[in-house]
């Protein structure tokens, strides 16, 4: 059958459509329904149908025969079977009292049940009844009596495991289900393929990582393979914002580094040729403090800016191997004692995604500030923690420190807070190491926590969720 070019090239667009793939799919199923339903109720042999017009004149043609033949009072009163050439038999029943003439008496009850199912008597009708079909009722008038007339003949049964379907709606229905839901099942997973890789990619960007998937633009049908490409298209300028905005810090960097390094050499020289005083002293400090000030905020700006680089999954204790190795030295060095209670169970391996340095820089700020503000002892404490069905890694690092008021635990983590000038002096602090431990969690979708300890200084929680395949 020749088909227009255009057609062709039509449909062949057309189906890389989802509307297009809805529409097919759906009616599909609706004609499945309707053919499975027509097919059920008209091809059961039991059930009772309307003789064809044409068999009806067949029949009448027979009863025409037979009643030049044979006198059928005489047979009724016999109780006798009239044969036809063709192989029916013509069972006569007295049209008034329904007795029944020349039926062999195992065919009696279905034909009764015949008699009882054809209210209308002026429609011939047909039916089987497992191996005996019967036709009728055709009338017959003699002199005495008049008869309607029944031919029947032998039929090959319906097969039995038939019968048990047609007398089971439930398993029709399941019957019509096994063959609609294997195309519910493929347009679901048509649909379903390509979002999964649009999810997967769109966590992944939730994630911080900034890569481009080519698949999503290839795969599925025409409306997910535009979102594909706007998504990839998003995460492209992504990308070139996030390279213009590195490029942008670190010119920042060195124009902010340039005074400072002048002022110091100036500083240098000054004390050089008047010798050291409380004035060249103080600016010292103060170019110091502008120098790590400097410092810590172009950390915490490339933190905001750098959440899509060097992306891992890798084991959880990767992040306080080294760390805490070290804090135990310089603990030790400053006369206090870091204790660690690791709870996770040694036998499960627990993993993170993320960026193993950042978190280990996170972790080891918060120890050292336990450190700095700890009297005798720090404490460090590792378990897992299960809420809804998921799991998450939560540290904590606590001191025995004076603390800090209730009231300002809640800003803590803002950048250049301070709870007090004369305290900020005297640890050197700039306000931004917690601003950017916060924003170091807050990009592994963690969160941080602060409250007052039990050994009576700070309480910070780390919480963050565990990767799971």
């Amino acid at each position: 059958m020749f088909i227009p070019k255009k057609i062709t090239s039509f449909l062949s667009l057309a189906k890389s459509y989802l509307f297009f793939q809805l529409f097919f799919y759906f009616s599909t199923v609706f004609i499945l329904i309707l053919v499975a339903t027509f097919l059920f109720s008209n091809l059961d042999d039991r059930r009772i149908v309307p003789l064809k017009h044409h068999d009806i004149e067949y029949l009448n043609k027979e009863i025409k025969k037979l009643e030049n033949r044979y006198n059928f009072d005489e047979i009724f009163n016999k109780d006798l079977t009239v044969h036809t050439p063709s192989g029916l038999n013509l069972v006569l029943v007295d049209k008034n009292t329904n007795i029944v003439s020349g039926m062999e008496k195992s065919n009696v009850r279905p034909l009764l049940s015949f008699l009882y199912q054809t209210e209308d008597e002026s429609k011939p009708m047909a039916r089987s009844f497992d191996d005996l079909r019967i036709n009728g009722p055709f009338f017959l008038k003699t002199q005495t009596r008049e008869y309607k007339g029944y031919f029947t003949y032998p039929v090959q049964a319906q097969k039995e495991w038939l019968n048990q379907l047609y007398d089971n709606p439930i398993k029709i229905v399941l019957i019509l289900l096994s063959l609609v839901l294997p195309t519910i099942f493929l347009l679901s997973w048509k649909i379903t393929r390509p979002l999964k890789a649009l999810r997967a990619t769109a966590n992944a960007v939730a994630r911080g990582s900034m890569v481009v998937n080519p698949k999503i633009e290839t795969q599925g049908i025409k409306e997910f393979r535009s979102v594909g490409r706007s998504l990839n298209y998003m995460i492209h300028s992504l990308q070139n914002s996030n390279n213009h905005q590195q490029r942008l810090l670190s010119d920042i960097s060195h124009e902010l580094k340039t005074p400072l390094a002048r002022l110091q050499l100036a500083t240098a020289i000054l004390k050089k040729k008047n010798g050291e005083t409380k004035e060249t002293e103080r600016i010292e400090n103060e170019i110091q403090k502008m120098n790590n000030m400097v410092l810590d905020l172009l950390s915490l700006s490339r933190l905001q800016l750098d959440q899509h680089t060097s992306r891992s999954v890798f084991p959880v204790e990767t992040i306080w191997r080294e760390v805490l190795t070290d804090a135990k030295f310089e603990a030790a060095q400053h006369g206090l004692t870091l204790m660690v209670e690791n709870n996770l169970n040694t036998k499960e391996h627990y993993q993170l995604n993320g960026n193993t340095g950042l978190l280990a820089s996170a972790l080891e700020n918060l120890i050292r500030n336990a450190q700095k503000y700890a009297k005798t002892t720090v404490k460090v404490q590792i378990s897992l923690e299960q809420k809804d069905r998921r799991r998450a890694l939560k540290i904590s690092i606590e001191d025995d420190g004076i603390g800090v008021p209730d009231s300002e635990l809640q800003n803590i983590f803002r950048p250049f807070y301070r709870i007090n000038e004369d305290r900020a002096r005297e640890t050197g602090g700039t306000g931004l190491g917690l601003a950017i431990v916060d924003n170091a969690v807050t990009q592994h979708q963690g969160k941080l926590k602060a409250n007052r300890s039990k050994l009576g200084g700070l309480r910070v929680e780390i919480r963050l969720p565990l990767w799971f395949e």
